[in-house]
């Protein structure tokens, strides 16, 4: 199955133009993605691909897979100027995810799977890897399909044809088969060895499950008596028997695997309690001892089922192994469908059309996220069972999602966007509908910085919006029954809030402004001990290497936060220093000092002195390009990451595991971009954008070096 994997994986680098496989998947499929390995491919050779760490592990397992030396990637059969798709399609019944894979030769799969039993169908072969896993090939592709059912299809499934056809087949089966010789105490043949606790077979009835663990520790506690002659446990261990013939006569069911599992289990451990039975000098010792043992083991053919106290007991039946059944048995069909083209297929789709884009190197669409939520929701039962149908709900709000991968040269970026239905986008407009302070521009100096988090919403219209998402989005979590106690909730949560006064006091713009590692002196307490291993709590200071930040919200100052400022001040939480307050923290919890202030209706809070200093006394340098004010303006969330000035500042430790890794790792470390857009037509919109250095040719070569400095 790895070996399948791998091979998924390395379709995905493929140059050479070839039919397009989206002609194969059916126009309602919920998911789709495709990787373009001619875009993947542009800027680096197979060859170097090929000589690469990771390209020589491939080719090192594959080979070992199948036997033969395999020199390069192009060896493996991928069509080297296709692009690989897959996608998840759902029925009633099942769910499948499918790979759609180019190829230019065949002949490689079959060797992968020469040991697996391969048919032969039409013009293409086909093998099963699992039970609901199948995969196909021709000369031109292959299909890897893997299925699984939905519980809630079968709730009211007719099993009888199935059942009746598996047990058939299992009369077969046994009629061909030798018949299993069923070990005993009376065992003839010795064992190779006894069986320990960590043999103990799970047993699913719960009743058998108890009496194989308590029998493991009856008979070593009676072989321990017999190993040291100790005949006065003996009586003691006649309560363990006793405890052991009830958990025998309360088994209320019994059916495969857990007759098997027990009898192999008990006759092992039986055959060496009889031997060691035997160290006992006594002989009355050593029968009063082997009627202990045998009091105590049972094999399936002695249990005592139990009869239910009801009339009409509860009778479950899980049909395990008929929905197992029919699941293969319909994953082979689908598969048989994958391989030849949809009769519509999702290239006639406008909706995933629009959205695709032919420049990318990886498109993933969903058509509807909720609903896709709702659908996968439908059939995980188990790990759901007990929440309410209409969890799903909770997903509602949110529809179309488009998601791209591009490789532009020193470049590679992530773009993303996110329909939302019209409440949720109404809603997310208005929590949005606020623009960044531009004073912050004044405090930031890219010169100095790491990186900085900025977020932007409206905290007026968020209080009055966040009740009803709230109600829209966990209201479905009490399906229904106390909607009318969430709405009033909500009333009265804006009720007690004075939305307008809070928006004043906290505006909902702000930036986190990572500004440097530097030395600082840390204090920290220590415990020495006296010769009477005594201890004294001693204060300690330490130089330490430690992240500065400034952050900046917007606000107004008001009588309130002077109130606040001064209680603080009062209470020997802050004192003030010149034109700011730094926070007294007593018990030492913090390792950074911490500065606080109130300017230019801006709350600064740093763990820099010296910038607080210049920030309230007007001599801050600030420098801050346009590119960064775009990206702070545009969206209402941004991240930078400055890998350059990060890999300069870091301390490294003398001890860090992979030494050489880490130091190459910051050398080379990227820059990092998260930007987000304002909702535009009911779209969330939002990128992530990596530059690499330099020194490097491209973003896959710079990936490949990282993957080089990997030690194993």
């Amino acid at each position: 199955m790895k070996y399948l994997l791998l091979i998924c994986a390395l379709v995905s680098f493929s140059i050479i133009r070839a039919q397009d496989l989206r002609d194969h998947i059916p126009s309602n499929a919920s998911f789709v993605g495709s990787i373009d390995g001619s875009k993947l491919l542009e800027s680096v050779a197979i060859s170097e691909l090929d000589n690469s760490k990771l390209g020589k592990e491939m080719l090192k397992a594959f080979s070992k897979k199948t036997g033969q030396e395999l020199s390069t990637i192009e060896d493996i059969g991928i069509n080297t100027q296709a692009t690989t798709y897959f996608y998840f399609y759902q029925t009633d019944s099942l769910s499948y995810t499918v790979m759609l894979a180019p190829l230019s030769q065949s002949q490689f799969l079959e060797q992968v799977y020469k040991d697996s039993e391969i048919t032969q169908k039409g013009n293409y072969k086909y093998t099963k890897v699992d039970n609901s896993v199948y995969v196909a090939w021709d000369n031109s592709k292959m299909v890897f399909v893997l299925g699984n059912y939905n519980e809630a299809y079968f709730a009211d499934y007719d099993f009888s044809s199935i059942e009746a056809e598996l047990a058939e087949n299992a009369e077969v089966v046994e009629a061909t088969e030798e018949e299993a010789i069923v070990e005993t105490v009376e065992a003839t043949e010795e064992p190779v060895r006894e069986f320990t606790y960590d043999d103990l077979p799970y047993l699913y009835n719960y009743s058998l499950h108890l009496y194989a663990s308590n029998y493991y520790y009856f008979s070593e506690d009676l072989k321990a008596a017999a190993q040291n002659n100790n005949p006065d446990v003996l009586e003691q261990l006649q309560t363990q028997v006793d405890q052991l013939k009830n958990y025998v006569a309360e088994v209320d069911s019994i059916s495969n695997p857990d007759p098997e599992n027990l009898d192999s289990y008990i006759s092992n451990r039986a055959y060496f309690l009889k031997q060691a039975i035997s160290n006992f000098k006594d002989a009355k010792d050593r029968e009063r001892a082997l009627k202990l043992a045998e009091d105590a083991t049972y094999l399936s053919e002695t249990f005592k089922i139990y009869k239910s106290q009801y009339d009409d007991p509860l009778v479950f039946l899980d049909y395990y192994d008929e929905k197992r059944a029919l699941e293969s048995r319909w994953t082979e069909f689908m598969l048989h469908q994958a391989m030849t083209p949809a009769q519509k297929s999702i290239a006639a789709n406008k909706q995933y059309t629009n959205q695709f884009d032919s420049k990318a190197v990886v498109n993933i669409w969903n058509n509807h996220l909720g609903n896709t939520m709702s659908e996968i929701y439908a059939g995980m039962y188990t790990a759901l069972k007990g929440y309410p149908k209409s969890l799903d709900e909770m997903m509602g709000g949110y529809g179309e999602l488009s998601a791209n991968l591009y490789l532009e040269g020193h470049q590679a970026r992530i773009s993303v966007d996110m329909g939302l239905s019209g409440d949720f986008a109404e809603i997310y407009e208005r929590m949005g509908d606020q623009k960044i302070n531009s004073k912050f521009f004044k405090y930031l100096n890219e010169d100095k910085f790491l990186g900085y988090i900025s977020y932007n919403v409206n905290s007026r219209n968020t209080l009055e919006e966040y009740p009803k998402l709230l109600a829209s989005t966990y209201g479905p979590l009490l399906e229904g029954k106390m909607q009318d106690e969430i709405a009033i909730g909500a009333d009265l949560f804006s009720l007690l809030l004075d939305e307008e006064a809070v928006a004043k006091l906290i505006k909902g713009d702000a930036i986190l402004a990572f500004t440097g590692i530097n030395e600082k002196e840390v204090t920290y307490t220590d415990y020495e001990y006296d010769e009477d291993y005594n201890y004294t709590a001693v204060e300690k200071t330490k130089k330490e290497k430690l992240p500065d930040f400034v952050f900046m919200a917007s606000t107004k100052e008001m009588d309130l936060t002077d109130k606040l400022i001064n209680y603080l001040v009062k209470k020997e939480m802050a004192v003030a220093e010149n034109g700011y307050y730094k926070v007294i923290h007593k018990q030492r919890d913090l390792p950074l000092e911490l500065y606080f202030a109130i300017k230019n209706d801006i709350f600064f809070l740093s763990t820099s002195a010296q910038d607080m200093g210049d920030i309230v006394n007007d001599r801050y340098t600030a420098k801050l390009s346009g590119k960064h004010k775009k990206m702070i303006k545009q969206g209402n969330f941004s991240a930078f990451f400055n890998g350059k000035k990060f890999g300069k500042d870091f301390p490294l430790g003398t001890n860090m595991p992979n030494m050489e890794f880490a130091r190459y790792a910051l050398a080379n470390a990227s820059d990092l971009y998260l930007k987000s857009s304002k909702i535009k037509n009911k779209k969330m919109h939002s990128e992530l954008v990596m530059e690499v250095p330099a020194n490097h040719k491209n973003t896959l070569s710079y990936l490949l070096d990282f993957i080089e400095h990997i030690e194993n």
